[in-house]
């Protein structure tokens, strides 16, 4: 990536400044001519926020993560993110291209290069398709990439090696062919490809559409065998998204270990049993042990069924119930390998704490779903923060649903900054008498039995 892709509705109101000061601690944003720095609406001001710098909370003007706008549209910003006391010229690093290289003593070479920064990536990659570049930057690599196709954030190129170009490899690419296969049978020590086609990746992007449809196993060539096999999910443009299969092992049974699996804590999930065990195990016998479901079905599956249609992403059961109209939340937790608790009686007992983040079905049911939504629900708290379902999965990053600090559900990839927000749910016969849940005025609580203030 040259720049991060960052989705904005025209309703965000946030704090932007030209320039920035370190504490030794935190960021703060300042403008450079001494004025204050003010809050901008994104659809009135946002042609005018390029070179500008905002915090990763927008309704912040002191923050650890400072990102520097690249460039903007109606619906997005590109940005370069600065950390640690970065700078922007320490982030906003030269690179270069070319047309040419030359393979000299084990290198590449670029002739007579071009030079861009990174920040000016928005105004400068409709000129790049068809350039060499090496991943640093710098003008000689032992690998060099070939640039195929650009958008405003990234580059789709081919990697070279051993003094290939790309010139030589097109050559080579026009007399090749490769097998692909509906289907493919386990012999025992190798694949065999079954109900095949046959492709020259030259032509990829005019066949991707047939071969995403259904002919997703491939051993890379033209053979019809392979010990490993590649099976491929997503058809991008410059090329095949895949997982290898390996000891007989075929997508189905992938997809069981990956989608119905409980191998692993999340690294969200860590950080909220920490929190629990550091501050909440006084009060576990005031919490029902209730079923959290962190809903896997799938709303489409697309590519990765060996008959669906890879040239589409994967959807989870959220996605179908609540983007778009009808609207159709539920509480039903269909899977029973997402009923997570902590007894076995009612779930899948592989929960430590009886915590966990709201569904993004019951934030909905609280008003705060994608239309419709009120910001002034009592689960609106001016922060973005975690759902816990899945959305979808795309060519290589899961995303999943969050809700924005103008109180409504959204989604984003799992990489990017949310807040984390708990949530604990009270045994029957306990009051809340006040509060809102935050840190501020969090919530009081009683026990009918008891008559006790908590």
């Amino acid at each position: 990536n040259m720049l991060t892709s960052t989705r904005v509705y025209s309703s965000d109101n946030y704090y932007y400044g030209d320039s920035i000061e370190w504490d030794g601690e935190n960021y703060k944003l300042v403008n450079s001519d001494g004025s204050e720095v003010v809050q901008t609406p994104w659809n009135a001001g946002y042609s005018s926020l390029k070179g500008k710098y905002k915090c990763s909370n927008g309704t912040q003007t002191i923050c650890n993560t400072i990102y520097y706008l690249g460039g903007t549209s109606s619906s997005y910003a590109y940005t370069l993110s600065l950390t640690g006391g970065n700078t922007l010229d320490d982030v906003n690093t030269d690179f270069s291209f070319s047309k040419k290289v030359n393979y000299v003593e084990g290198k590449y070479v670029l002739e007579e290069p071009t030079v861009i920064k990174r920040a000016d990536w928005y105004t400068k990659y409709n000129s790049l398709n068809g350039y060499y570049f090496c991943s640093d930057g710098s003008n000689s690599c032992t690998t060099v990439n070939y640039n195929i196709s650009t958008s405003n954030y990234y580059m789709s190129y081919l990697l070279m090696s051993n003094g290939e170009t790309y010139d030589s490899l097109y050559e080579q690419a026009k007399n090749t062919k490769w097998k692909y296969g509906n289907d493919v049978e386990w012999d025992g020590s190798k694949y065999v490809l079954k109900n095949t086609m046959e492709s020259s990746p030259v032509n990829w992007s005019s066949e991707k559409s047939n071969i995403g449809k259904g002919y997703h196993y491939t051993c890379f060539s033209l053979e019809d065998s392979c010990s490993s096999v590649s099976y491929i999910y997503y058809t991008d443009t410059g090329g095949p998204y895949y997982i290898v299969l390996s000891n007989g092992k075929k997508i189905e049974e992938a997809n069981e270990e990956m989608f119905n699996s409980n191998t692993n804590n999340s690294t969200i999930k860590t950080v909220i049993d920490n929190w629990y065990s550091a501050n909440m195990t006084e009060y576990t016998s005031m919490l029902e042990d209730t079923i959290w479901c962190n809903d896997r079905s799938m709303s489409n599956s697309n590519g990765w069924t060996k008959d669906g249609d890879a040239n589409n992403y994967l959807y989870f059961g959220g996605y179908g119930r609540l983007v778009s109209s009808p609207y159709k939340p539920s509480l039903e937790c269909k899977r029973e390998e997402d009923r997570f608790t902590v007894s076995e009686e009612v779930g899948n007992g592989l929960l430590t704490y009886p915590v966990s983040l709201l569904t993004a079905d019951e934030i909905t049911l609280a008003g705060h779903g994608k239309s419709g939504y009120t910001s002034s629900g009592y689960l609106n708290t001016g922060e973005w923060w975690w759902a816990l379902s899945p959305n979808f999965f795309n060519y290589n990053n899961a995303v999943g649903f969050h809700v924005r600090s103008g109180g409504y559900l959204d989604y984003s990839g799992v990489y990017t900054w949310n807040g984390v927000r708990p949530a604990v749910s009270l045994v029957p016969g306990t009051m809340v008498s006040e509060g809102d849940g935050t840190v501020s005025n969090p919530y009081q609580i009683m026990m009918d039995k008891e008559n006790d203030f908590r």
